[in-house]
């Protein structure tokens, strides 16, 4: 190793490997060098003293045995704050970096963590090889977790690969309208050609279907023409299909075919995560125990977290 920069990469790497993504994001990614005094003492600085005190107390060890693998001989640890004179000036926004309050749902705008990492992971597989992977999948949790948001970066991703695909993204409410308008205008035909010639069959909130039985008919046939055809069927619900009541017995079985993922609640590193890239993307340049404050205070929602981050951005533009 050439220089104590070069030691800490090479411990952030093993910190990398031993703890979750966004773990390592939020609490070491940024951890600066300082010194490495008497053989055997590190300072690392730590962007503020709320991270400096997690941590210490959460993640010394963990660094400790970092260092350990790559210098080969145990290190003590010493936490600083970067000094109040040492802190760049924060860019302020111009007219040039109006926020636009657009948010793009693609995999690389979508924010890892222990509750959602095995939906994302199977979500990107079966964009990787549609009809290859995971044929039903099945995505559930409560509102406002990243269910639609993992469904329209499946469709982005798809079509950025496979242009020529035909791929239908619905909710259920909307597929239920449908039905409803087909029959009433004698175009069926039009309907069942629109979804059963599909290469890629998207539907969003799907526990809707419960109590439809019309509705639940057709989906029934649209599904198991697709199936069999070997055309990729991705699915989005509030709660497993075991637990939707007035579904079809037939209808929950073929659910549970392919592979089922869930999404609950994100912890506190994964909001702040969050909080920060919803602030990014509108430019809006938010203080760490602001981004802290928040994710501490909204835990059940993602759309609360980007609710809050938006009105904070509305207040300072007026």
């Amino acid at each position: 190793m050439d220089s104590i920069n070069d030691v800490l990469d090479a411990a952030k790497a093993y910190c990398r490997e031993h703890t979750a993504e966004a773990t390592y994001q939020y609490y070491i990614s940024d951890i600066k060098a300082v010194s490495f005094e008497n053989s055997n003492t590190i300072t690392l600085e730590i962007r503020n003293a709320f991270i400096l005190g997690i941590v210490s107390d959460r993640y010394t060890a963990m660094l400790k045995d970092a260092f350990k693998s790559v210098l080969g001989f145990d290190v003590d640890l010493v936490f600083v704050t970067p000094k109040k004179e040492e802190e760049p000036e924060k860019p302020k926004l111009d007219e040039k970096t109006l926020p636009s309050g657009r948010y793009d749902f693609t995999f690389e705008n979508f924010i890892k963590g222990p509750s959602n990492q095995f939906a994302y992971a199977a979500a990107q597989a079966v964009a990787a090889n549609p009809s290859g992977a995971y044929n039903p999948l099945f995505i559930y949790g409560p509102s406002g977790l990243g269910k639609t948001h993992l469904l329209n970066a499946i469709q982005i991703e798809i079509k950025k690969n496979h242009p020529d695909f035909n791929i239908v993204y619905v909710d259920c409410e909307m597929f239920t309208n449908e039905i409803i308008t087909a029959v009433k205008t004698a175009t069926t035909e039009q309907f069942r050609q629109k979804y059963r010639q599909a290469d890629v069959l998207l539907i969003d909130d799907i526990q809707f279907l419960a109590g439809k039985e019309s509705t639940q008919e057709e989906f029934f046939h649209t599904f198991n023409t697709l199936h069999n055809d070997g055309r990729q069927i991705v699915i989005a619900s509030d709660r497993p299909a075991k637990e939707i009541k007035s579904l079809e017995e037939r209808l929950r079985t073929r659910f549970e075919w392919g592979l089922t993922a869930d999404i609950q609640p994100p912890d506190f590193e994964t909001r702040v995560a969050i909080v920060k890239r919803k602030a990014e993307l509108l430019n809006l340049d938010l203080p760490d125990d602001v981004a802290e404050y928040i994710a501490n205070h909204l835990k059940q929602n993602i759309r609360q977290l980007e609710g809050a981050v938006k009105k904070l951005n509305a207040y300072y533009m007026l």
